[in-house]
């Protein structure tokens, strides 16, 4: 398959998974969000920002720790 063909068919995908999903009208019951121990999601987390943003809409949080992660930079 070739570089063109390939990414027609990703394209062609991507259009059918979104507008089946819209079409079905899913129901989100939970948000699942990974953090590290440093960062703004760690405000968020300690001060329920996100818990009493989505609380209305009967929407759970779950808040995931990663200990370790890819580093972006290179020594």
């Amino acid at each position: 398959m070739k570089r063109r063909q390939f990414l027609g068919w990703s394209v062609v995908g991507a259009i059918a998974a979104l507008s089946s999903r819209a079409a079905a009208q899913v129901t989100i019951k939970e948000i699942r969000i990974g953090y590290q121990k440093t960062g703004v999601l760690v405000i968020a987390r300690q001060q329920g920002l996100l818990e009493k943003h989505f609380a209305d809409k009967q929407i759970a949080i779950k808040w995931i720790e990663f200990t370790s992660g890819r580093r972006s930079w290179k020594r």
